[in-house]
Parts: structure tokens; sequence; C-alpha cells
């Protein structure tokens, strides 16, 4: 869906820098999204269904606690799509270093989560003794990930928007997310 209503929607509410004029209102509805969704699956190879379930699958059953988080995946997934299809991608020569989705994308969202529910005074985690309604939850994390604005929210150490990176080279940034930042910026409801 992104590929297919995101882009203007976000250069519509300034999220991105707009590359191109607004498509018409119908162009830009959910269902016409979906319909231009489905007719990129009609035309897409096998190959590329199995090598994108194949990824989807694999950053699923590697992302421990954000399994949890359907949209968050969902954009993970996106990212680890959009470089793997990158010239950037194809022409390394060296294969990424091992652990690379552990420690940069699933690690600092998990901790982020961890820190949610426990802290640890002298090396041992304590559950914290915070209400349900202080806690960034399964659900509250993932609604970051529901419209535009929540994307473009997210920041890296230097303050560059992520949105404002190249599709292609999202993924290798993940290393650099504030993710407190992200978060802390909404309030929870």
């Amino acid at each position: 869906m992104d590929d297919a209503i995101g882009q203007t929607t976000s250069a519509i509410l300034g999220l991105t820098k707009p590359t191109s004029q607004p498509k018409s209102a119908s162009a830009k509805s959910l269902e016409s999204a979906g319909n231009r969704w489905g007719q990129a699956m009609a035309n897409m190879s096998s190959y590329d269904r199995m090598r994108q379930l194949a990824l989807y699958l694999l950053c699923w059953g590697e992302g421990a606690q954000v399994c949890f988080m359907s949209e968050c995946l969902c954009f993970i997934f996106k990212c680890a799509d959009d470089y793997y299809c990158s010239r950037e991608c194809q022409d390394r020569i060296e294969p990424a270093p091992e652990g690379l989705y552990l420690r940069s994308v699933i690690g600092p969202l998990y901790r982020f989560f961890r820190d949610q529910f426990y802290e640890h005074p002298d090396g041992v985690f304590v559950r914290r003794e915070k209400d349900h309604e202080d806690i960034f939850g399964y659900d509250y994390i993932t609604s970051l990930f529901w419209y535009p604005e929540g994307i473009a929210k997210i920041t890296l150490n230097d303050r560059t928007r992520l949105v404002d990176i190249s599709p292609a080279q999202r993924y290798m940034k993940f290393d650099k997310i504030e993710w407190r930042q992200a978060f802390f910026d909404q309030p929870i409801s």
C-alpha cells in the first residue's frame, strides 16, 4: 500500500518532499490503492511472490516480540524489501554481517518495548510500577505505523526523518533510529 498511496498522501500532508502533482481524490482512496496493489500482485512473477513471502517469514520468524506488532512488522518488511530490490543491495559483494537484522532492527525495538515494562537497576530486571495507561503496549506501538504522520515521526540520531531518506536506503538506517523520540512525541491515549 505504501507505493500505491503512501508517497502521494505524505507529500500532500507535507511529510515528504513532493516529487509530482497530487493525484485526484479517487486515485488517493484506500479502495483505489487496494485495486492498484491487487493489479501489482497480479503482475508480479511467481519468483517475486515467493521471494516476498520468504522475506516476510524471515522478518516475522526472527522478530521476537515485534511479531505481535503487525503494522510495525509490515513496515520493517517494506523497508527490507525496498533495500533488497535496490541497486545498492544487488551490487553488494560482501554479505551483510551476521546478526544485522537482530542487532540493528529488532534489538532496538525490543529494548524500547521491554523498557516500558521493566527497569534494570543493578543489572536485574524488575517490573515497573506503572499503570497500564502509562505504558506503550503492543497496540500503541503498532499505531505509530498506521498513518503517514506517525511514520514521519521516526527520526535518526542526527534528526533526519526516515521518510526523507530514499526508500532503498531506509533499512540500513534502522540502527540509527531514535525509537523513544518517535513514540514519546505522541500522547498515550
